[in-house]
């Protein structure tokens, strides 16, 4: 629908992570980034929001913590003649993570996402959600020393949520990792590996309203 209604025929997105982490030896560990996030689709814009995360290892293969996004910039654009405007979905989620003997890794998350637009162009504009219930899961499971695949969801109720980049209320990815290295397996636990990985749109949702 945007290529018949703005013209545009594909879409580029640029995602900039950059943060700090601390990893204590008595399990504690926390992170705080900043998010950039520059898009050509049917208009070029940008937006930034910073994410966080606190955890506590309860033993050596079990992990809980606290999960936080907030949106800093906002942009208005033009979507066709309508003019638009786009910011990150602030969001709050508790986390399970159990690592596996095979040292494969997943996680649960349960949350809360911020009041956001449900506006559609083809069948009109409902009133704003309320806050609404957010849940999601990733794996991260090492094939050798230096391949893991990896899986991430992040799921927005209701399913007809106005979210840009969560269609249908959910966005999700799956791929391939590659360590130089040879680090895959347990790769979290180590003392030098990021705790929040860089920005995509499982952890960037962005609410379109006008």
């Amino acid at each position: 629908m945007t290529s018949r209604v703005q013209g545009a025929s594909a879409r580029t997105q640029s995602f900039t992570t950059f943060g700090l982490f601390q990893k204590s030896e008595t399990g504690w560990t926390w992170g705080a980034v900043y998010d950039y996030l520059a898009e050509d689709d049917y208009d070029q814009f940008s937006l930034s929001q910073t994410r966080g995360r606190v955890s506590y290892r309860m033993a050596p293969d079990r992990e809980v913590g606290f999960y936080g996004i907030l949106p800093l910039t906002n942009a208005t654009e033009t979507w066709g003649a309508i003019p638009v405007e786009l910011e990150s979905i602030a969001q709050g989620s508790l986390f399970y993570r159990q690592t596996w003997d095979n040292q494969s890794e997943t996680s649960i998350w349960l949350g809360m996402a911020e009041s956001h637009a449900q506006n559609n162009f083809a069948l009109g504009d409902q009133s704003r959600t309320p806050n609404v219930l957010i849940y999601g899961a990733d794996f991260h499971v090492p094939l050798n020393s230096h391949i893991a695949l990896f899986g991430e969801a992040n799921f927005i109720t209701p399913s007809d949520t106005g979210t840009v980049d969560a269609y249908l209320g959910f966005v999700y990815y799956l791929g391939f990792v590659y360590y130089p290295g040879g680090n895959a397996y347990g790769w979290r636990k180590q003392r030098n590996s990021p705790v929040l990985p860089v920005a995509s749109n499982t952890s960037f949702s962005v609410d379109l309203r006008r």
